[in-house]
């Protein structure tokens, strides 16, 4: 989809449980984002195409109270950026 769109921006938004405390979970998600814009730097996508941010425990898409929807909420997600973004 980057290739076939140059034209195209996007944020990398990287999303954690609510395990660990605010600062520690807001660290995590900047340093996960980061990483993966590097990886996607480094196959070719051009840095000013892209930003990163670490979004924390702000944006559940699931309650935290199970292993498994804490795992569901451990994620990374890539948005097309638009001009209302």
């Amino acid at each position: 989809m980057m290739e076939s769109h140059p034209d195209w921006r996007f944020r990398i938004e990287s999303h954690t449980s609510t395990t660990g405390t605010k600062m520690a979970n807001m660290t995590l998600t900047a340093r996960r984002a980061s990483a993966v814009l590097t990886s996607l730097v480094s196959r070719g996508v051009k840095r000013l195409r892209l930003e990163s941010t670490g979004m924390g425990d702000t944006h559940p898409i699931a309650d935290n109270l199970t292993p498994e929807n804490r795992a569901k909420n451990e994620r990374i997600e890539v948005v097309k950026i638009t001009e209302q973004n």
